[in-house]
């Protein structure tokens, strides 16, 4: 009995543990990678673009960290002879004011228009899953929740009920309740 206690807190712990971690600035990079298309972590001199599309080199970090972005996507812009992109990974509405603070620093130095900022999600097409239907539409037999990559199939509880998109079968990894 008592070996059935210690497991269970110390599962419990580590689900909130899972609960309360971070996405890192590489898992914004792979969303906004999916939707501006481009290559990531590409290398240059004394870096790595965070996001190489045709037409700019961006550097993806939160918000709170512009400062530095704006550096690190000039640099980039030269070393790849692209224009300099500006990512800003905003978590909450409070961190507006790292955007404001940016567009400001952008316009006394003249560079507003040379170097181009989008804010995450603000900017971008935030995937959300449709509402559940009574059926799954054909051909719609597989979900994939974004934030881990993982594939559920049509019977998974998970299944459209995470901030996800209908995927093949061989997409993600497969859902250890499920079998995805």
């Amino acid at each position: 009995m008592q070996m059935s206690k210690i497991l269970t807190l110390v599962i419990c712990s580590l689900l909130v543990v899972n609960a309360n971690a971070q996405s890192s600035e590489d898992d914004y990079v792979e969303l906004i990678q999916r939707q501006l298309g481009g290559e990531m972590e590409v290398a240059v001199t004394s870096g790595f673009v965070d996001l190489l599309t045709d037409e700019y080199a961006y550097e993806v970090e939160f918000s709170n960290k512009w400062k530095q972005a704006i550096g690190q996507a000039l640099w980039y812009g030269l070393q790849t002879n692209k224009k300099p992109g500006i990512i800003l990974i905003k978590k909450t509405i409070n961190e507006n004011k790292y955007g404001i603070q940016l567009e400001t620093a952008l316009d006394y130095g003249g560079l507003r228009d040379k170097i181009k900022v989008l804010v995450w999600p603000d900017d971008f097409k935030v995937i959300v899953p449709p509402d559940p239907e009574p059926a799954v539409p054909l051909g719609k037999k597989y979900w994939l929740t974004i934030s881990t990559q993982t594939r559920h199939n049509s019977g998974c509880r998970y299944f459209q009920d995470s901030q996800g998109q209908f995927c093949a079968k061989n997409e993600g990894t497969a859902c250890k309740r499920c079998g995805g």
